[in-house]
């Protein structure tokens, strides 16, 4: 019987062992690869993140901020002016050898009622808007854009925007990120 419990207190202390190896803090200071240390786990309670975003094949587009409080316009008659619009910084990161250029970007809302709205600027209306949509090789560039909205009788709901972009060989790379309106 004292043989069964050496071989579980034995598994017990390799345990013991391996976790303590994997939970290590050195602070950080150490560049050495071969450092095995947990993620960053942090609670900010009923707080939301800064960004909201994705990497896709090192095309990364982030989404800021990820929480979007829609902004009274004055004067607002629907259809030809609503009442509310949503701001946005869309981030393109290039971290790949090609140039790349904003090819098209697709904004909608949809409300809790589960009515929409939608825009899409075209290539050439984002040039009139911004002068250049290139995104150079291993760099970023930050698109604000606003949504006009609120003609469904909703200003509480999800912004989606489809970000396309588009390399110097011609292949694009299409990315659909969400953010909450409230």
């Amino acid at each position: 019987m004292f043989i069964n419990h050496a071989h579980r207190l034995a598994a017990l202390f390799v345990l013991a062992t391996l976790t303590s190896y994997g939970c290590e803090n050195d602070n950080g200071s150490s560049n050495d690869p071969g450092v095995t240390r947990p993620s960053p786990i942090s609670f900010n309670g009923l707080s939301e993140p800064a960004t909201n975003s994705t990497d896709f094949f090192a095309h990364g587009v982030t989404l800021q901020p990820a929480v979007v409080i829609p902004q009274p316009v004055s004067g607002a008659v629907c259809p030809t002016r609503p009442p509310f619009v949503a701001a946005i910084g869309v981030k393109v990161t290039n971290q790949g050898g090609e140039d790349m250029s904003l090819h098209d970007v697709e904004i909608n809302f949809v409300g809790r009622a589960g009515f929409g709205e939608a825009l899409t600027l075209s290539g050439s209306q984002l040039v009139d808007r911004f002068g250049s949509i290139h995104i150079p090789r291993f760099g970023s560039r930050v698109f604000p854009l606003t949504l006009p909205f609120g003609c469904t009788g909703d200003r509480v709901g999800t912004l989606s925007v489809g970000v396309r972009t588009t390399d110097t060989h011609g292949r694009t790379r299409h990315e659909t990120l969400g953010v909450d309106v409230r």
